[in-house]
């Protein structure tokens, strides 16, 4: 049915209430966009109107193109509601082409959720969902709802692009008051327009004809949102507080007061708190103890009920429960450093995963909460949310992105360290001996330190003895089937700046290939690149987006069998570029074969005019890993 699309402005001709449609979609350029499109949207109608700081309403209306199977799960649509926010008058009807109505939703076929994640005790969200398909192709749905919000907090900024063609998108803006906002735009550049109805102020963008959202593997995660409108007010109310969004200074003013009064610890844990610290003079050291107590005392569980989902609750109650979220805990962190005489306040955070903050747009942009402690000669960023991290071990989720910092007198958006790849290592060490049926009994030691250490502390911490095993089979056996794990061992550290070691011992079977009197082998055991890392894609219009930054370096000491010299190795690869290094080499000594492999990553975003060269790269390392020495053995055996 794809070849259909090319009739796209034929079958909105047919439709009533499309004209202005009409004229947008018969642009060649959009027509091409849409001849293998899924589905295309054709309007998508956005009516914002502001009563006052704590009422607002907005409408929703779309039109959609469903042409195939694929195009149908935009026939499904879920709808949150909370506290504050409740959605009414849901309709969808289904239509052929020329505008026959052929299905209508039923008041019965809209569900009522309520989800809870496994992270989170309770929560007042609850969901309307609804799915409206037809079994004949090409079909249009039209569905609206409208919602009732409690306060411009939640004002509904414009996305107007979306993952399929979008032929009109319009966001129109009532005002009934005299109420002031801010915007930023992102990707487009239009100029409103503006008139006045009955004492409202209408303000209306428009824009027409965008190309699906583009995606690149590995993408940032701000550079999925190309095209948008953000809205924020000027002020606010949420429950009992105003509060304003006029700048950073303002946001922190508010949260403090909402975190007013819930730094008490009660007397009985002012006692304890002060014998765990009784003989250690050190900061560091007693920030340290402190953070372990909390570790050990709570757990993470969010609880989002009305405005709890931005008020922490009360620190002695934290603790009695011993559990809360992340504005919980670090309330809590930041109560208990006060008994120990040390200053630490809470910093409004985005995970990293969410994008990053617009440092120039005051906003609610926030999804994460961490304790940050200034000392003279350095500055400690606790998050207080993981039991298996270190208190200077940064998780790799917050780091180089902007946090407000919520102190007496305002607030400061200050950006979080980012560790560097020599901060993030990996280094094995890996020692065997190989025998004439090409088996390998080794013993392997694995350091890492920084996000790599948090990755396996994280992973270990979560799960049974029997499941580790089972993980470092895993990892040990991506490229190398055969394994038999022996003995392994997982050793703790206590400083941030101690590496975390796995230690195993086993054998790989089949390690190496026999043919006739040679034997074959690849000792890139554990960090291979594969011809799948190779990058598909021929441009780059987005950075590539590496988690962190990182450096993994492999050493392999393996005893050949008696009699084998080296008779083939592949030439030893050293590449620099301006974002990564990569380095092989090996010797030969005593019999034995020594191989280290070293690559390195030096920052977690390469950039577009970087891409050949990451391409080129790339495929140098893939072929170094691919490659196999051969060994020939010289002596005869009678």
């Amino acid at each position: 049915m794809r070849t259909l699309f090319f009739l796209i402005s034929i079958w909105i001709i047919n439709l009533s209430a499309a004209s202005q449609i009409d004229t947008l979609v018969n642009n060649a350029k959009f027509d091409s966009l849409c001849a293998n499109a899924d589905a295309v949207i054709l309007s998508d109608k956005n009516i914002v109107t502001v009563e006052d700081l704590d009422e607002m309403e907005v409408y929703i209306k779309r039109r959609i193109l469903i042409n195939n199977t694929y195009g149908g799960s935009f026939c499904s649509v879920r709808l949150s509601e909370s506290a504050f926010s409740e959605v009414s008058e849901i309709k969808a009807t289904i239509t052929d082409t020329a505008g026959t109505i052929i299905k209508e939703l039923q008041e019965d076929e809209i569900e009522h959720l309520n989800f809870t994640p496994g992270y989170q005790l309770y929560s007042d969200e609850t969901y309307k969902w609804f799915s409206l398909t037809h079994h004949t192709y090409p079909y249009i749905i039209e569905y609206s709802y409208q919602y009732e919000y409690e306060s411009l907090f939640f004002w509904r900024s414009w996305y107007p692009q979306s993952t399929i063609p979008v032929a009109s998108s319009t966001y129109k803006l009532i005002l009934k008051d005299d109420i002031k906002y801010h915007t930023k735009s992102i990707g487009l550049n239009l100029n409103p327009s503006r008139a006045k109805t009955n004492g409202d102020s209408i303000i209306t963008w428009q824009t027409a004809n965008l190309p699906p959202i583009k995606s690149e593997n590995n993408i940032p995660p701000e550079n999925l949102i190309q095209n948008a409108l953000l809205f924020s007010p000027d002020r606010f109310e949420l429950e009992d507080y105003e509060g304003p969004f006029s700048s950073w200074d303002a946001i922190a003013s508010w949260y403090k007061l909402l975190a007013e009064n819930k730094y008490y610890l009660s007397d009985e844990t002012k006692n304890e708190i002060g014998k765990l610290i009784s003989s250690k003079e050190d900061k560091k050291e007693i920030i340290r103890t402190l953070y372990k107590y909390m570790q050990e005392k709570t757990r993470y569980i969010a609880i989002f009920l009305g405005i709890g989902g931005w008020q922490p609750h009360p620190a002695d109650e934290i603790l009695k429960n011993r559990y809360g979220d992340c504005k919980d805990l670090s309330t809590l962190m930041i109560s208990i450093l006060d008994i120990a005489g040390i200053k630490a306040y809470p910093a409004l955070a985005r995970q990293r995963e969410s994008g990053v903050v617009n440092a120039d747009f005051p906003s609610n942009q926030f999804n994460h909460c961490i304790a940050f402690v200034p000392l003279k000669k350095d500055t400690l960023w606790l998050e207080c949310t993981a039991d298996f991290i270190d208190m200077e071990d940064i998780p790799y989720n917050i780091e180089g992105t902007h946090a407000l910092v919520v102190k007496e007198n305002g607030g400061e958006l200050i950006k979080v360290p980012q560790k560097t790849a020599t901060e993030n290592m990996w280094h094995s060490t890996l020692g065997g001996t190989l025998d004439r049926r090409g088996n390998l009994s080794f013993t392997s030691t694995i350091m890492t330190t920084g996000n790599q250490k948090n990755f396996y502390r994280i992973l270990f911490g979560f799960n049974k003895p029997s499941r580790v095993k089972q993980i470092i089979t895993e990892q040990l056996t991506k490229y190398i089937p055969g394994l038999t794990i022996a003995s392994h061992t997982v050793e703790e550290t206590a400083l941030a700046q101690n590496p975390y070691k796995i230690e195993v011992k086993g054998k790989f079977k089949l390690f190496g290939k026999i043919v006739g009197k040679r034997i074959f082998f690849n000792p890139v055991v554990f960090n291979r690149a594969l011809k799948t890392d190779i990058p598909e894609e021929k441009t780059r219009e987005f950075p590539i987006y590496l988690k962190y930054p990182y450096k993994d370096v492999d050493s392999v000491a393996i005893r050949l069998p008696l009699g084998y010299k080296l008779e083939l190795a592949p030439k030893q690869a050293q590449l620099l570029t301006d974002f990564a290094k990569f380095k092989t080499s090996y010797k030969i000594e005593n019999g034995i074969f020594y191989f280290r492999r070293m690559v390195e990553f030096n920052s977690k975003l390469i950039q577009p005019n970087h891409y050949k060269k990451y391409i080129n790269f790339i495929k140098k390392v893939v072929k170094s890993d691919q490659s196999k020495f051969v060994f020939d053995c010289v002596l005869k055996f009678v």
